[in-house]
């Protein structure tokens, strides 16, 4: 999750040199919102391994009792190297 990411950006053990968000576009219906988009992730290494490229990513979040929003799942695909 996002704590294991700052923990690898923090160690070294992920190095990213710019990172583009784009096209964000959200719906929510009742108490389910989506957000999709488009990410450019520029000379990204993760323990050796490159993985810049462009993605395609979705999260889903579920509004709680008192007003905030959770995340409950993303999902991620390369779309191009």
């Amino acid at each position: 999750g996002k704590r294991m990411l700052r923990e690898a950006l923090r160690s070294g053990a992920m190095k990213v040199a710019a990172w583009t968000i784009e096209d964000v576009k959200v719906s929510i219906k009742g108490n389910t919102a989506v957000a999709t988009g488009k990410s450019t992730l520029t000379n990204a290494v993760f323990m050796g391994d490159d993985f810049s490229g462009e993605y395609e990513w979705s999260n889903r979040f579920v509004k709680q009792r008192d007003g905030s929003w959770r995340a409950v799942s993303s999902q991620s695909k390369r779309v191009k190297k």
